[in-house]
């Protein structure tokens, strides 16, 4: 499990999200666009490798985003929600195509700014059909490093194609559970929260409610600027439980509003401007209740499992480097670590391992039976040397 927590650059406003990237599409769902270059770098390294255009993480990753700085510095949580899938922008044109995306694909300023072009059935390039981003063609930096090879831009025709083979290092994009959505009111940093925060960056000084990512050395409030602020672990399940206690009493203060409101209906006291702030405290008080299950769902055993998976991941991730190293004996045992039987064709010279499947690592071991062949011999040329053909689960 993990926690991304980031400055919404573009809104500045502590109670509702006044930009297009997060995107609320419904009570349900959020679209993250063009937004986070490093974050969308890092999920596209992470989950859309393989020529992948689509992956569904298999552990918990909550994006959390408050707003910018503003003149009254107040910081608040504008938005909250759970990455459900990961995607390029051509399977997001390709796939959101539903009733419930119309209003998002008929903004101006649509998040999901590009059409994708195709040559021959492959991702050719992608031209631009909204405003977002379109001041000094900002949106090619939503795909590509400006001056690095691999891509022709055609400004006149609002056209980025590509010219290498390993796509555009950017193209990614998300689609989130929808936890929280701020619409006039957005969640007040807790002081549990803060403390987390303080945990979390203890080389950063002066963190304080409204500067949760601390001070420099002049006190100016710091930003993360393009990055964001990760935490995993205990940190994230107590960081999510502070948040638990903090919608619990945003709830209730909803809850007693209700109640007041409705006794006033009764009374008929201005009832039609009652019933429009009932409904609205009705809307509120669903999107708390969401987000009190979500993190009711999330437990001790769940980052647990989470940390297991990622050292096994790194486990595999370093097998190639590390056996390499080893004299004879040790890669035997290193072998028996992870390999549960060899089957040997002395015909062929080929062998093929069948590897002990760890915890949630399916994408690192899809990566590795991809590789043909590897050799576990010390002169590769040599008579005695055997493949490992395909790594099998």
């Amino acid at each position: 499990m993990e926690v991304r927590i980031y400055v919404v650059g573009a809104s500045s406003d502590p109670e509702k999200v006044m930009c297009v990237v997060p995107f609320e599409v419904n009570n349900s769902l959020i679209f993250f666009g063009p937004c986070k270059k490093r974050l969308r770098q890092e999920f596209r390294d992470r989950f859309l490798c393989h020529g992948r255009d689509y992956a569904e993480p298999e552990s918990d990753i909550f994006m959390v985003g408050v707003n910018a700085a503003n003149g009254d510095s107040i910081r608040k949580i504008v938005w909250a929600g759970k990455v459900k899938s990961v995607m390029t922008f051509s399977h997001a044109s390709r796939e959101l195509t539903g009733k419930s995306y119309q209003k998002m694909r008929s903004l101006a300023s649509s998040p999901l700014h590009v059409e994708p072009l195709f040559q021959h059935d492959r991702l050719a390039g992608y031209r631009h059909i909204s405003d977002e981003h379109i001041e000094g063609d900002a949106w090619i930096t939503d795909f590509v490093q400006r001056g690095k090879p691999g891509y022709l831009h055609l400004k006149e025709k609002r056209t980025l194609l590509l010219t290498g083979d390993n796509g555009f290092p950017l193209d990614c994009c998300f689609l989130c559970e929808n936890l929280f959505f701020a619409k006039g009111k957005g969640l007040k940093v807790s002081d549990t929260m803060l403390h987390i925060l303080m945990k979390a960056q203890p080389s950063k000084k002066h963190i304080d409610p409204y500067a949760i990512f601390g001070r420099d050395k002049r006190r100016a409030v710091a930003g993360l600027r393009g990055t964001d602020l990760k935490l995993d672990g205990q940190l994230a399940l107590h960081f999510n439980a502070g948040e638990g206690s903090k919608i619990d009493a945003e709830l209730n203060r909803i809850r007693s509003q209700i109640k007041s409101l409705v006794r006033l209906a009764e009374e008929g006291v201005q009832v039609e401007e009652i019933a429009q702030r009932i409904r609205q405290l009705e809307a509120e008080r669903k999107g708390f209740e969401q987000l009190i299950r979500r993190l009711e769902n999330t437990s001790d055993t769940e980052a647990a499992i989470t940390q297991i998976a990622k050292a096994s991941e790194a486990y595999f991730q370093e097998f190639d480097r590390k056996f390499d190293t080893l004299p004879i004996s040790k890669r035997k045992a290193l072998l028996q670590k992870i390999v549960e039987k060899i089957d040997i064709d002395r015909k062929t010279r080929i062998a093929k391992c069948h590897l002990r499947k760890p915890p949630r690592i399916s994408a690192t071991r899809h990566s590795m039976s991809s590789e043909h062949r590897f050799c576990v011999c010390p002169q590769p040329d040599s008579n005695r040397c055997y493949k490992l053909e395909k790594l099998v689960s």
